[in-house]
């Protein structure tokens, strides 16, 4: 981060809730609340080692103004039933969790979000959301002056966060995170592969969740640009191959013991 961010700049980094050390739960806390995360958590161990990079990045540079977004837990409209039935139970009748029924937004003073408003267009099969979403990151650089996107897949957010700098004279920089998909998957994939690497090549910055997904980024796409491994969900520190038993299909079990459930 510090290789691109000038001074008298803002850094807005997307996190999670998950960095929030356990709570009350007969009251609510506020965002001063410590961000030591859940112990035995993996993705919430990360998303604390984030913060303490942030700590020492806001420490080492007073001037940049560092903004830290701590979403709670965003889904897809398409799996909203299955998401239901996952927290809620299969019992729960639809009729109430209806939107009029369920405030979508928390009514908290101060509270901000950009929405991003996908027309229908009879030309088009499916609408076009890459374009809705470089226009929404165009209108948020001008209201809020953010100097950096933090985006998450190459394949669309990437492509759409060059197509807003383009549309400013770059007038931001923005931080592409390979998750996988985008890479293996989709990425890979003859129709997408050139805009893909494009819309790597024009990132300020990259990072992949694996240092395999990095390789293997390099390897099919051929990009030079420096990728940053910062892993997800698994320490590798603390779950690596041990000495035990091999299995059947010659991978060795972890050296460090599972939790007890």
């Amino acid at each position: 981060m510090a290789l691109f961010i000038t001074s008298g700049s803002s850094f807005v980094y997307a996190s999670s809730v998950g960095a929030y050390s356990p709570g009350p739960k007969d009251r609510r806390v506020g965002e001063t609340w410590p961000t030591g995360g859940i112990p035995s958590s993996f993705y919430s161990r990360h998303k604390v080692e984030v913060e303490r990079m942030l700590d020492r990045f806001e420490g080492e540079r007073p001037a940049t103004r560092v903004v830290r977004l701590r979403p709670g837990l965003i889904f897809q409209r398409d799996a909203a039933s299955e998401i239901r039935r996952l927290f809620a139970g299969p019992f729960l009748p639809s009729p109430l969790v209806r939107p009029g029924r369920v405030p979508m937004v928390p009514g908290i003073p101060g509270l901000r979000f950009h929405q991003v408003q996908v027309s229908a267009y009879p030309l088009f099969r499916y609408p076009p959301y890459d374009l809705a979403l470089a226009t929404r990151l165009l209108e948020v650089r001008e209201e809020a002056h953010v100097d950096v996107f933090h985006v998450h897949y190459a394949i669309p957010h990437a492509v759409s966060a060059f197509l807003a700098r383009s549309m400013c004279g770059k007038c931001f920089r923005f931080v592409t995170t390979l998750h996988g998909t985008d890479i293996t998957v989709a990425g890979s994939d003859r129709a997408y592969m050139r805009p893909t690497r494009f819309a790597i090549d024009q990132s300020d910055a990259v990072t992949a969740v694996s240092q395999y997904l990095a390789d293997e980024t390099r390897l099919v796409f051929g990009v030079t640009l420096p990728i940053h491994v910062i892993p997800n969900f698994v320490d590798p520190e603390r779950f690596r191959p041990g000495p035990g038993k091999r299995f059947t299909d010659g991978h060795r079990r972890a050296s460090h013991p599972m939790p007890a459930p």
